[in-house]
């Protein structure tokens, strides 16, 4: 089982320096990943409930990524925990893990939402 409250939620500081302070573009990458984020989940959650490991796994790898890119330091470890329960075709502990990316996934979607409401011009 992962160990993702040992990350922050959303690490601005590390995405903006490999963004080179582009708050503008940041803002940007957030106010992609927020629609594309719930349909990601249902799609994920479809998945493991009809018992769809190989989806799974993809769109847990999917999520792995999107997270890094926009700094969600947590949901990206969740995420990568998934992917890696879900290729094991271990199906309880990809439970354990889908649980928790749903917890991740809110704070994370709150973080980022408090954050574009911060920054827009």
């Amino acid at each position: 089982m992962s160990e993702p409250a040992n990350h922050p939620v959303f690490d601005l500081d590390a995405v903006l320096r490999r963004l080179q302070g582009d708050r503008e573009f940041l803002t940007l990458l957030l106010d992609t990943f927020l629609p594309d984020f719930a349909d990601r989940l249902a799609k994920m959650q479809a998945a493991l409930g009809e018992g769809r490991l190989d989806d799974l796994a993809r769109l847990a790898h999917s999520l792995k990524g999107a997270s890094a890119t926009i700094g969600a330091t947590r949901l990206h470890h969740r995420a990568a925990a998934l992917d890696l329960a879900s290729r094991n075709e271990d199906v309880a502990a990809a439970r354990v893990e889908w649980l928790g990316l749903l917890e991740d996934a809110e704070v994370t979607r709150v973080d980022i939402a408090a954050w574009l409401a911060a920054n827009r011009g």
